[in-house]
């Protein structure tokens, strides 16, 4: 059996190694979601009102706030009027923001000068109040930190820079895990690409949400469950492990099933473990042998050296016994995230207590839905359309038809991931593979349980939304790219560049339609649209404009890094080819 990799996790290695063309392409996917800044219209996201609300609530030191007690803010409800915007509901289709209705740059009010978060009666029940604080301690202290004389959309701009940031190193987190599963090559380049196929993660991203930090924090758990899975059994990552899903907790419910992603990595680390070390377990092939002598030939390629079949592989472990990992991981995780929760029960009587949202009515008696009809049919439909691309209040939704493209080739690189051969170019397993779609797995059925309570209650399908299932997202984009590598040899160079350019046309064909959804009638032209977006937004034309030419000059470098030869996959080096000729006339004689 071949040597496994040695090598821990470590925080440099999300930043060190990193190929030029993963640093421009997180760069570009950063322009991207600046610009949605501007596509999007002021409060014009899911619940944006609602999180700014909380986000200036907590910037005040109201961090903990009881359900149901806090109204939205009057300052709040007031910048929404001023932005065009009712209260609570998105502007219906064909009724798009107005070029003349702009108002000037130095007459816009401040939400501090509209009432900043002062409660008054009659305002909306402010729901997000039932959401953990860790999200809203971050933008409150970046809303503490700017000026109260701001007008709304620049202090609005602020926040969902600061919420921006939380996104940005999407592509860095999907390499990293990519390159522990697969090694060196186009692989985890593609993964670092795939965060720009998806129009609604740039849309959220760019809002003021706690969604942002979920996919952040999702993000790093693939990667360190990857490491788990693959060896990293030390302490270290354990403990690092169990940081981030403490912080999870602390951020949205959803993070819950991190729990179960972490046990299920550790899990089959033991597994590997156990059967690496029994007695009668068949000696390697010449094949094997020959890749144990090359085990060690540098970080990079000891990792992919791996002849494993099924749950075989990288043994011994990085550190103790798995179990001690999965304590120490667990354990914090608990500790650290779960006494918000456990204070709920206590002091509120519920784990999830009522924030408060709007309740349906209940269904009449004579409502009998059918419970595989709605999972097999309503569900998923609203849910995929919403988890690539439906804007605003989801009140604009892509077509189906570039929905049902969306999720075919989501589904197909997912299945082709499921390799239950390891090969040499391949080397990742079906454990591995699972290990990292887990969570949005988990996800997609406690969404839909919840949805399918709600639909069968009360006719209301308020919980299928897509974006709930980007705590996963990182794992199913790694699923992917592993998936892609099964394309005929000749093409796998170019599947990186080839995933840049569908992106690039999917961005812009979302652009496009949000720009004739938001911000011009339907006969109105494309020059129209992009003045009134201007005239919205906080930024001049002048400046939009000279941002727009940089991140055009930084997306073609991308483009052009994506073109040249990058890393190599995991292999012997060039001078270790005489240990390799070596090794194999050695077992060709066996």
């Amino acid at each position: 059996m071949s040597q496994p990799s040695r090598a821990a996790f470590r925080w440099r290695d999300l930043v060190v190694g990193v190929p030029l063309a993963v640093w421009l392409v997180t760069v570009t996917f950063g322009a991207v979601l600046a610009a949605w800044t501007v596509l999007t219209p002021a409060y014009q996201a899911p619940d944006e009102p609602n999180h700014v609300d909380r986000v200036i609530a907590t910037a005040h030191g109201h961090v903990l706030i009881p359900p149901k007690s806090r109204h939205t803010g009057i300052g709040i409800v007031r910048s929404e009027h001023v932005a065009g915007v009712p209260s609570c509901c998105p502007p219906p289709a064909g009724q798009p923001l107005e070029l003349d209705e702009a108002p000037p740059h130095d007459r816009r009010p401040s939400i501090a000068s509209l009432g900043g978060g002062a409660q008054q009666p009659g305002t909306d029940v402010n729901q997000i109040t039932a959401h953990p604080p860790l999200y809203y301690l971050w933008e409150g202290a970046i809303a503490k930190a700017l000026p109260d004389s701001w007008p709304y959309d620049k202090t609005l701009e602020g926040l969902r820079f600061a919420s921006l940031l939380l996104v940005v190193p999407l592509p860095l987190l999907t390499y990293a895990a990519a390159r522990r599963l697969a090694g060196p090559g186009p692989v985890p380049v593609t993964a670092a690409v795939l965060p720009l196929a998806i129009p609604m993660l740039g849309h959220l991203g760019a809002s003021v949400t706690n969604d942002s930090l979920l996919v952040l924090l999702g993000g790093l758990l693939t990667v360190l469950t990857a490491y788990v899975a693959t060896g990293d059994t030390s302490r270290r990552t354990a403990a690092w492990t169990g940081v981030v899903l403490a912080a999870a907790l602390l951020t949205k419910a959803f993070g819950f099933v991190g729990f179960f992603g972490v046990a299920v990595a550790y899990a089959v680390a033991w597994a590997r473990a156990l059967r690496a070390r029994k007695p009668e377990a068949a000696p390697p092939g010449p094949a094997a042998r020959a890749r144990a002598a090359l085990a060690g030939t540098g970080r990079h390629a000891a990792e992919r050296v791996s002849g494993r079949v099924g749950l075989a592989g990288r043994t011994p472990l990085v550190g103790r016994a798995p179990l001690g990992g999965a304590i120490i991981a667990i354990g914090l995780g608990v500790l650290g995230g779960g006494w918000y929760w456990a204070r709920n029960a206590v002091v509120y009587g519920a784990v999830q207590p009522d924030g408060g949202a709007y309740v349906p009515p209940p269904a009449p008696p004579s409502w009998h839905p059918s419970f595989w009809g709605y999972f097999f049919h309503g569900y998923p439909s609203r849910l995929m359309t919403s988890f690539f691309g439906n804007f605003g209040w989801l009140a604009d939704p892509l077509p189906g038809a570039v929905v049902a493209a969306s999720v075919a080739v989501l589904l197909l690189g997912i299945t082709l991931s499921f390799r239950f051969r390891p090969t040499r170019e391949r080397p990742w397993s079906w454990a591995d593979v699972a290990v990292v779609v887990l969570p949005a797995f988990l996800l997609f059925w406690s969404v839909g349980w919840q949805g399918w309570q709600g639909w069968r209650l009360r006719e209301s399908i308020g919980a299928d939304q897509g974006r709930y299932l980007y705590f996963g997202l990182a794992g199913l984009l790694v699923a992917v790219a592993l998936g892609l590598s099964r394309l005929p040899r000749p093409a796998r160079r170019w599947v990186p560049l080839g995933a840049y350019a569908v992106a690039a046309a999917y961005q812009a064909y979302a652009a496009l339609d949000v720009l004739d959804f938001f911000w011009g009638p339907r006969a109105s032209d494309l020059a129209y649209q992009i003045r009134n977006a201007v005239a919205w937004s906080v930024w001049s034309g002048s400046e939009l404009a000279a941002l727009a030419g940089l991140a055009t000059v930084v997306a073609l470098f991308a483009a052009f890094a994506l073109c040249l030869p990058g890393e190599r996959p995991a292999g012997p080096r060039l001078h270790d080819r005489g240990r390799l000729s070596q090794a194999l006339s050695v077992t060709s004689r066996s």
